[in-house]
């Protein structure tokens, strides 16, 4: 069965309600199936920050969601382990569910640096994006092109 998944990934050191509105608000506006939320073992750009251990925060999402049947926890960054880069990821979402249409959930701020993101060009065949929009960021028209050029799909939702 053909499915629409949205995953939502981070940290999650702690997961909040402003990570969970915004899976919600995604998961009604771009009609999807369910929402992943998938904490990232330790991301690349936060090894020089202290990171609350990988099972406490599988545990507070575990919490976060367990009222919320339209948000699944997925555990494939935790239980990789090592660095996490969002394209592995993807890689293996498309290879044990060939039948799904991903969508990963940025935040604006996350969004206008895609085009610098490990293997940019296999990324963006991978999954269409989904933009937040957060207080204080704006797509500037240069950041527009960049992401055009680099051929990423993308739906900006309002939060």
């Amino acid at each position: 069965m053909h499915q629409r998944i949205g995953i939502l990934g981070g940290t999650f050191d702690p997961i909040h309600n402003a990570h969970l509105v915004c899976a919600e608000q995604v998961y009604e506006a771009c009609g999807l199936d369910r929402v992943l939320i998938m904490p990232a073992y330790v991301p690349v750009f936060k090894k020089d920050q202290h990171v609350t251990g990988a099972d406490m925060r599988r545990e507070m999402c575990e919490l976060a969601i367990a009222d919320k049947p339209e948000l699944t926890l997925c555990t494939l960054e935790l239980d990789r382990a090592g660095d996490t880069y969002t394209v592995d990821t993807l890689e293996e979402l498309r290879r044990t569910h060939p039948d799904t249409d991903f969508f990963f959930i940025v935040g604006m701020d996350a969004f206008v640096t895609l085009p610098q993101w490990k293997d940019a060009t296999r990324l963006a065949e991978l999954a269409t994006f989904i933009c937040v929009t957060r207080p204080g960021f704006t797509l500037d028209v240069n950041a527009q092109k960049r992401l055009d050029e680099a051929c990423f799909r993308s739906q900006i939702v309002d939060m």
